[in-house]
């Protein structure tokens, strides 16, 4: 639930992309990616210097699109990485405008993102803060569904499936991401599970604090039906919320 906003004096102004940084720049830039997430920087920049392009967003998602974790991410979220790659050529080709300013806001979240839980900027950093800017319009004429490539980086996979049956008890699970907005985990347990904004503040202080949390026991059918209620609106904001249903201790 982490969720930090671009600061106008972020040392993430690093601008491994530049074309006119020296080599000690890039250097240094280079060590606040972990490996995956270098390969897609290392490949953007090496793609926007070939073509003698302004550096886009385009270019970093050309990038992710070389790593084999994203890749992976995107056809398990029912899309098609190969077919996006192709997209993203074709946009490359067709030249246009730089976007300087939507790029520096990437990587300026991306390295917030990172800097928070004190490790350094991942694939998952990259992709959930390629902004509205020419990759955007790439991902939504392809219809990949950002949300749920997010997800899959973001927790090592896609949502937990939901019990076959509404026999029981059961616990509705939430687990920690860097995304998620704290407003927004506040809204959904309390349209999800019906609890007054003091309830839901506290259970999303300790999930955000903690990393993972419980809310029950209730009957089976009305963790289930929570659940669907909270991933929806996860959905339809575009936040990777991971939720789901667990048995309760007999």
């Amino acid at each position: 639930m982490l969720y930090l906003a671009m600061t106008a004096a972020s040392a993430g102004a690093f601008w491994w992309l530049h074309l006119r940084a020296d080599r000690s720049v890039r250097r240094a830039a280079a060590q606040a990616f972990d490996e995956d997430a270098g390969i897609a920087v290392h490949v953007a920049r090496h793609e926007a210097e070939t073509r003698r392009q302004v550096p886009s967003t385009a270019h970093v998602l050309y990038g992710l699109l070389q790593v084999e974790a994203v890749a992976a991410a995107i056809g398990d979220a029912g899309g098609d990485a190969a077919a996006l790659e192709d997209d993203v050529l074709a946009a490359m080709a067709a030249g246009g405008r730089g976007e300087l300013e939507a790029l520096d806001a990437t990587l300026r979240r991306a390295e917030h993102s990172a800097r928070g839980a004190s490790r350094r900027i991942g694939c998952a950093d990259l992709w959930a803060y390629l902004g509205d800017g020419r990759a955007a319009a790439v991902l939504a004429k392809a219809q990949v569904d950002r949300a749920a490539v997010l997800f899959r980086l973001a927790h090592g996979a896609g949502p937990p499936a939901l019990p076959g049956s509404d026999r029981g008890t059961a616990m509705v699970e939430l687990r920690d991401d860097p995304y998620t907005t704290k407003d927004f985990v506040v809204t959904a347990l309390r349209e999800g599970l019906g609890l007054d904004a003091a309830e839901a503040e506290r259970i999303m202080e300790a999930v955000h604090t903690t990393g993972h949390g419980t809310i029950g026991p209730m009957a089976m059918a009305t963790a289930r039906t929570a659940v669907i209620t909270m991933r929806d609106l996860a959905q339809r904001s575009q936040f990777p919320l991971w939720v789901g249903v667990t048995a309760a201790s007999s």
